[in-house]
C-alpha cells in the first residue's frame, strides 16, 4: 500500500503509547504531561533500544556548548522526570537503565505502528509483531532513526535557539572624556563622530565647548550670543544646530551653523526648548510650550505632534526616521518621568516599558545608529545607572529584549547617549560639592563654616544657637548647634523623604520645610525640631513650597503652584498654623520664594521668570517692585529686619546686593569676579549669621562626561 498520508509514528511500550512528532505520551488513553528535555530524551532513547546512549552522546545533543555542572544538573533532572512519568526506578528499572558513570539504555520491548511500517509490505509489521521481537525491535529502530532525525533537528534548532540566547549587551571598560567638573545641567549630548559638545558653567554665563571624543583639553567655541548650545549635528556633518538662551529655564533661539565657530544663521522666529535633525536631515522635531513639534529643515511648515501632560523633553528620533520618542515629566526633579514614542507622520503617543518601575523613573533616550538598541537611564533599584532595551534581536536565536542593566556606578550614570561608531555611550557622572563658607563685607574674605560638613540651605534659629540644613547626599532635616563644633547633630526627619529649604518657627519648637517622595508632588511639612513623624502642612494638598513663619509663630506665607494651563502659574498663600485655613495674598500670581522678614512687617517674594525682586507690605497690603536681574536667586533677611539680601546668578561676578528697609535703596555689598576664576562655577547665597555676614555655598565640582565601552550582539 502506497504511503500518501502524513507520516506518523507511533511507539508502544508496556501500556505506554508515545507520538514522536506531537510529543503526546499516554498511558491507557489517558495523557502524561512530558516536554522540553525529558521528551528530548525519551526520543533518544527510543531511536537505539537496547543499546548504551553515553553521557557524552546526550550532552552533545541535547545541551550543546553547556558547561558541565549545568549539563549535569540539566540531565539528572531530564531523567528524574522521565522516571516519574513512565512510573520507573533506578533500583528496579522496567524501562531506562542506568550504566553507572557511562549512560542510560532503554530496556523494554518496542512496537512500532505508522505508515513508514506499512510500507514494507510486511504483515507482521502491520498487526504489530509480538512474535519475533528482536526482528521488530531492529525494523522499529530503523524507522524511529528516520522519525527521530527529523525530530532531533528541530529539536536541535529550538534547543539551539532557546538555550542560547542573545547575551546582553556589556560595558568592557569606561573612561573619563572631560575634566573640568563645570556641567551643571545636563542636556542631550551630541557628536559629531570626532567631537562631542557640551556646556560648562562659568559664573554668570555658560561657555560652549568641544572635546575629543579620545578626551583632551576642551576648547570654547564662539557663539552669537553669550549662552548657546549645540542642541544636535545634522548625520551628515553638514550643520548644526544651535539654540541661544538667557537662562536654562526659558526656551532657546534657534540658529543653523555649516560648522562649530563659524556664522550662524537665524532659523525663523522659533523657539524651544530642545530640537534634533530628522536622520535625512530635511526635518527638525522641536519642543516648544511643552508640546512636540515637526518643521522643515529650513524652519517651514510647524505641525504639532502632540501636546501631553507634564511636558517633553530629550527627543530622539528613531534612525530609519519613522519614530520619535521623549521623555515626559520634569528632569532633574525627582519627579516621574516616562517615555513615550510617537509615529513621525503624527497619531496617538503610546508608552514605553509602562509597568516596568513604581514610580516610573525611565528618561533621555537615543538609540545605536544601528537601530537595534535603545540606550535610556532609570532611577531603579534605588540607584540611577544607564540600562538598554533590546529593538531588534536575531531570527537564529532567540533574542530577550531587556530592559539590560549597563552601569552599576559609581555615582549616578545620567543621559546615556550612543556615539556614531555603535560602539560607545556617552554620559554624565559626578558628584555637586558645595563648600559652605561665611563672607566678612568689611574685607571680602571667605571662612569656611561647617567644615566637613556638606551642607545646603542653611536657616538659623532666631536665638542663633542653632541651625538646619540639608545634606544633598542624604535625604532628612539635619539640626545642629550653630558654632564650630557641630555637636548635637540629628537628623530630625529621617530617610524616605527628599527636602529643601527647611525654616525654624521662631519659638525654636518647630521646622517647616518642603519635601517629596520621589516620583510624587511636594508638599510643606512640619516636624517637631526635637525630631519626630513630619506631618503635611496642608494634608493632601500638593504643589506647595517655600514655605516661612511668621513672626508670632501662628501663620506661614507659602508658594502656591496652581495646576498646569492655569496662566498665573504660581501664588503666594498664607496659613493658619492652628486651623489650617489658607487665604491667598492680593497680587501675588506668577510670585515664588517667599520669605516672611523676623519682625513680620514684610514679605518678600521673586517674580517666576527670577526677574524681578517684590516686597509685600503686611500693614499696607502693598507690592512694590524693589529689584531687577536676569536670575535673582533667594532672598533672606537679616536678623533685624533692615536688610534683605538678594543676588543675581547671572549677574556679572554674580552680584550680591541688600535692600535696606529704612532707606528705600538697593546697595551692592560684593561682587565675585576673583572667586569665580579660581575653579569655582557658581557662589550662592543661603543665609545670613546672627552677626550679619551672609552664608553663601561655593560650588567647585558638577559634572563631567564619560565613555563606556559596550558591546552591543
Amino acid at each position: 500500500m502506497s504511503g500518501t498520508g502524513p507520516r506518523r509514528t507511533t511507539v508502544r511500550f508496556g501500556g505506554y503509547e508515545c507520538d514522536l512528532l506531537s510529543g503526546d505520551l499516554e498511558k491507557n488513553g489517558a495523557k502524561i504531561r512530558l516536554a522540553g528535555q525529558p521528551l528530548r530524551l525519551l526520543t533518544i532513547l527510543l531511536e537505539r533500544p537496547g543499546e548504551l546512549i553515553t553521557r557524552q552522546e546526550l550532552q552533545e545533543r541535547l545541551w550543546p556548548g553547556q558547561s558541565y555542572g549545568d549539563f549535569e544538573d540539566g540531565l539528572n533532572t531530564a531523567v528524574n522526570k522521565l522516571r516519574t512519568a513512565l512510573d520507573d526506578k533506578a533500583e528496579t528499572s522496567k524501562y531506562i537503565q542506568t550504566i553507572p558513570r557511562r549512560g542510560y539504555r532503554f530496556v523494554a520491548t518496542i512496537e512500532v505502528n505508522g505508515e513508514w511500517a506499512q510500507e514494507s509490505g510486511d504483515s507482521s509489521a502491520k498487526s504489530g509483531v509480538k512474535a519475533n521481537e528482536r526482528a521488530s525491535a531492529t525494523k522499529g529502530a530503523i524507522l524511529l532513526r528516520r522519525a527521530a532525525v527529523g525530530i532531533a533537528a528541530a529539536g536541535g534548532l529550538f534547543a539551539l535557539w532557546w538555550f542560547n540566547p542573545l547575551p546582553p549587551p556589556q560595558v568592557t571598560r569606561i573612561e573619563q572624556v572631560t575634566f573640568n567638573s563645570h556641567i551643571d545641567t545636563p542636556v542631550k549630548l551630541v557628536m559629531d563622530g570626532e567631537r562631542v559638545y557640551y556646556d560648562a558653567r562659568a559664573g554668570d554665563h555658560w561657555d560652549l565647548m568641544e572635546t575629543s571624543l579620545g578626551g583632551g583639553e576642551g576648547q570654547r567655541i564662539p557663539t552669537p550670543a553669550k549662552n548657546a548650545a549645540v542642541l544636535d549635528v545634522s548625520l551628515s556633518n553638514s550643520r548644526l544646530l544651535l539654540g541661544t538662551f538667557k537662562k536654562r529655564q526659558e526656551e532657546e533661539q534657534l540658529w543653523t551653523a555649516p560648522a562649530p565657530g563659524a556664522a550662524a544663521a537665524r532659523l525663523g522666529s522659533t523657539t524651544a526648548s530642545g530640537a534634533v535633525f530628522s536622520p535625512d536631515g530635511s526635518q527638525i522635531a522641536y519642543v516648544h510650550n511643552d508640546a512636540l513639534w515637526v518643521m522643515d529643515a529650513e524652519g517651514a511648515n510647524p505641525r504639532m505632534l502632540a501636546e501631553p501632560p507634564g511636558g517633553v523633553s530629550w527627543l530622539a528620533w528613531s534612525p530609519d526616521g519613522r519614530r520619535l520618542r521623549y521623555t515626559q515629566g520634569a528632569l532633574m526633579q525627582d519627579a516621574e518621568t516616562t517615555l513615550w514614542e510617537i509615529s513621525s507622520e503624527g497619531g496617538s503617543p503610546h508608552r514605553v516599558l509602562a509597568g516596568w518601575s513604581q514610580p516610573a523613573s525611565e528618561c533621555c533616550g537615543s538609540w545605536t545608529p544601528d537601530g537595534r538598541y535603545y540606550v535610556f537611564t532609570s532611577f531603579h533599584g534605588g540607584k540611577t545607572n544607564l540600562w538598554t532595551l533590546r529593538e531588534r534581536g536575531s531570527i537564529w536565536r532567540r533574542s530577550p529584549r531587556g530592559p539590560f542593566q549597563l552601569t552599576n556606578g559609581p555615582g549616578g550614570p545620567f543621559g546615556g547617549t550612543p556615539g556614531r561608531d555603535g560602539r560607545h555611550v556617552y554620559f554624565y557622572n559626578g558628584n555637586w560639592r558645595e563648600e559652605m563658607q561665611s563672607f566678612d563685607p568689611a574685607t571680602g574674605q571667605f571662612r569656611p563654616f561647617l567644615t566637613g560638613t556638606r551642607a545646603m540651605h542653611v536657616n538659623f534659629s532666631r536665638d542663633g544657637l542653632w541651625i538646619c540644613y540639608v545634606n544633598p547626599a542624604q535625604s532628612g532635616i539635619f539640626r545642629s548647634r550653630a558654632d564650630e563644633t557641630g555637636d548635637g547633630r540629628v537628623d530630625v526627619v529621617g530617610p524616605g523623604l527628599r527636602t529643601a529649604f527647611p525654616r525654624w518657627s521662631p519659638d525654636g519648637k518647630w521646622i517647616a520645610f518642603q519635601g517629596w517622595r520621589r516620583g510624587k508632588p511636594i508638599k510643606i511639612y512640619i516636624v517637631s525640631a526635637e525630631g519626630g513623624p513630619a506631618q503635611p502642612l496642608l494634608g493632601d494638598m500638593t504643589g506647595l513650597r517655600d514655605g516661612d513663619w511668621s513672626a508670632d509663630d501662628k501663620r506661614l506665607v507659602v508658594t502656591h503652584d496652581l495646576e498646569a494651563g492655569n496662566p498665573e502659574g504660581s501664588e503666594l498663600q498664607i496659613v493658619d498654623f492652628a486651623t489650617r485655613r489658607t487665604e491667598k495674598i492680593p497680587g501675588s500670581e506668577h510670585l515664588a520664594m517667599s520669605r516672611w522678614s523676623p519682625d513680620g512687617s514684610y514679605i518678600s517674594a521673586t517674580q517666576d521668570d527670577q526677574s524681578q525682586l517684590k516686597l509685600w507690605d503686611v500693614p499696607t497690603k502693598h507690592w512694590q517692585v524693589i529689584a531687577h536681574g536676569t536670575a535673582l536667586g533667594i532672598s533672606v533677611w537679616s536678623p533685624d529686619s533692615r536688610y534683605l539680601y538678594f543676588q543675581d546668578l547671572l549677574g556679572k561676578g554674580e552680584p550680591l546686593s541688600r535692600y535696606d528697609t529704612r532707606t528705600k535703596r538697593v546697595e551692592l555689598v560684593a561682587e565675585f569676579s576673583d572667586i569665580l576664576k579660581s575653579g569655582v562655577d557658581r557662589c550662592a547665597l543661603y543665609s545670613i549669621t546672627p552677626s550679619g555676614e551672609p552664608i553663601l555655598g561655593l560650588n567647585r565640582s558638577a559634572l563631567d562626561l564619560f565613555a563606556a565601552d559596550v558591546r552591543f550582539p
